[in-house]
């Protein structure tokens, strides 16, 4: 592994800012304990004098993940880095726990407290006999798909009814529900969910995509219906339009979003 770098024939002194690539896989393929050397080499083409000074090492070791077994019944979490020299800097700490309690955090001395909470909850189909949540068009002889609100089946030819049940399985605090698809579907479907907000009572239309949105908002009353209606203006049969997945995933109300609150799917259906 090397990085090639020319020097002139001059005493003026040049910076050289490599990356961590080498280091990086010196360690996978050469490092199988906890200390490992890393020999660092210099070759020159020609004789001379070389100086070499201020020589600096940034290693960026993320991510460091901790066996769930060792901290799962902990209160206080302490993470005290061994080293010899150098500076160590922790940013970007994540924890996941499914639960609700506080979990103190310490770091070289410094205390955060987490408040962490769960938000559990249950999405069920509410017609009869319907195991999947299908958008299934009229296809007349043209083959031409170019209708509105059609809506999932089993819920009849705008009969209005709702198609989701979403059920609160906590009962001290209120959550909020997000859904988004899993995938992208082609853009000639328009598929919305009528959402709403239990603080004023108010609708939350929702247009679903692949990112996160809010659909109930503080949901204090332990359940949800919601409907769904999709329009269609495509000039030809396309299978993705038929049933697409709808990942739902919540928070509690209080909560701040993390940066990857809707990477995991709580409910795909």
């Amino acid at each position: 592994m090397y990085a090639d770098y020319e020097l002139n024939s001059t005493t003026t002194p040049l910076t050289y800012n490599g990356t961590d690539k080498y280091l990086n896989s010196y360690i996978n393929s050469s490092c199988n304990s906890t200390y490992c050397m890393i020999p660092v080499s210099y070759f020159l083409g020609s004789g001379g004098l070389l100086q070499i000074s201020d020589l600096n090492v940034t290693q960026d070791i993320n991510p460091i993940r901790l066996t769930t077994s060792v901290i799962q019944d902990l209160d206080t979490i302490t993470i005290e880095p061994t080293y010899t020299d150098g500076l160590i800097q922790f940013d970007d700490i994540k924890f996941d726990y499914r639960g609700r309690k506080n979990i103190t955090v310490s770091v070289s001395g410094i205390n955060l407290t987490i408040q962490v909470m769960y938000s559990p909850f249950n999405v069920t189909i509410l017609p009869q006999g319907i195991n999947y949540w299908s958008i299934s068009p009229n296809i007349h002889e043209t083959i031409t798909w170019v209708q509105n609100n059609i809506p999932p089946f089993g819920n009849g030819d705008g009969d209005g009814n709702p198609f989701w049940n979403i059920t609160r399985r906590i009962w001290d605090s209120p959550i909020d529900i997000y859904v988004r698809y899993n995938e992208s579907v082609n853009t000639c479907q328009t598929t919305w969910f009528n959402g709403i907000n239990e603080s004023d009572d108010s609708t939350l239309p929702v247009t679903l995509n692949t990112s996160a949105q809010l659909l109930v908002s503080n949901l204090e009353s332990n359940q949800a219906n919601i409907s769904t209606y999709t329009n269609i203006s495509c000039s030809a049969y396309n299978s993705t339009l038929i049933v697409p997945w709808v990942c739902w995933s919540s928070l509690c109300s209080d909560c701040v979003l993390t940066s990857n609150y809707d990477s995991n799917c709580e409910w795909l259906t």
